[in-house]
């Protein structure tokens, strides 16, 4: 197997972003009893105001990372990996290419969400740094958001 190769997304890989991320994704659904988020976005139009880096190991998509510019902070959007490729570190890599991206941008501060009911992943975000802000309930589950972010990326 060769390198792992990180690459900007184009408009020619939103068939791919939308693979990648189902494939991600969709072992949470028993879990939450509804396609998560990440699942029903249109990428197409997701492709026009976020960042999408892709993670690629010979030619193929494995990962990907999700970034949304806000005027004070850098938003992660969305970190996915395939079911084969996870608990090889890529989301962490990624997570840590987000870092670099706000110090690029000139951002101070990450911020995420996530489905309280993703314990592990919580408990990764919780390890890279990440602090929980505050929890929302959501309007048409009977689980909460939990919004965290990481300060200070000097």
């Amino acid at each position: 197997m060769n390198e792992f190769v990180l690459r900007l997304a184009n408009p020619d890989d939103v068939q791919t972003i939308t693979a990648v991320t189902r494939e991600a994704y969709e072992n949470y659904i028993p879990l939450i009893g509804r396609e998560p988020k990440p699942m029903r976005v249109d990428y197409a139009v997701a492709l026009q105001s976020n960042i999408f880096w892709l993670l690629e190991q010979d030619q193929e998509v494995v990962a990907l990372l999700e970034l949304q510019l806000e005027v004070d902070y850098l938003l992660i959007v969305n970190v996915a990996v395939k079911p084969k490729f996870q608990g090889l570190g890529l989301g962490k890599r990624l997570m840590l290419h987000a870092e670099l991206q706000a110090r690029q941008l000139e951002r101070l501060e990450l911020r995420l969400y996530t489905n309280e009911r993703f314990v592990k992943n919580i408990a990764i975000y919780q390890g890279l740094g990440y602090s929980e802000t505050h929890r929302q309930k959501l309007p048409e589950s009977k689980t909460e958001i939990v919004f965290m972010k990481k300060c200070c990326l000097q």
